[in-house]
């Protein structure tokens, strides 16, 4: 899994290894969010005596071409989200654009991320998206909307036939061992 630190001047990426998703956990109160490997990189506070510091936030910038009805499933999520598209681009491209995402522990969306069922099928989205590979994570402690206008800059590119296209910038799908 590729994980992005914290959006800023310190940005850090790092491969984190051996990550396993998570499955149905049964016998398992309460249901884990993210697998026990992520939890410090998704959603852990660094240690700072200074009680003014503001607390990351984790965000997922998310591909809805990758998930079925990702724009619905985020309207029943109770996360904050936005469509990294604008006007009419949004309109027409609402099914395949990016989004923003403000992810929070214990949210039932943010574990359906980091959950792999491999006798589901796979686009059932509503229950797992590991094996979808949907986007990239990162920390920051700038608001939602300084994160949302700071990734608006990388939704298009320009050729240099001077012709204007839409870029996506996340990996592609990988495979699970």
């Amino acid at each position: 899994m590729t994980y992005f630190g914290s959006l800023g001047a310190d940005l850090r990426i790092e491969e984190i290894e051996g990550v396993m998703p998570l499955d149905h956990q049964r016998d398992i109160w309460p249901l884990k969010t993210v697998p026990d490997l992520l939890f410090d990189h998704m959603f852990g506070q660094p240690d700072t005596s200074d009680s003014s510091t503001i607390s990351l936030k984790t965000y997922a910038v998310l591909d809805a071409a990758k998930v079925f009805g990702l724009r619905e499933i985020l309207e029943a999520s109770d996360l904050n989200f936005r469509c990294l598209f604008k006007g009419e681009a949004e309109e027409n491209y609402e099914d395949a654009a990016p989004y923003l995402v403000e992810l929070r522990d214990q949210n039932a969306f943010t574990r359906t991320l980091f959950t792999h069922l491999p006798e589901q099928p796979d686009n059932l989205t509503s229950r797992h998206l590991w094996h979808k590979a949907p986007g990239l994570y990162l920390r920051s402690r700038s608001s939602f909307d300084d994160v949302w206008t700071h990734f608006r800059k990388f939704t298009r590119v320009q050729h240099q036939n001077g012709k204007w296209y839409y870029f996506r910038f996340w990996r592609r799908k990988t495979h699970i061992r």
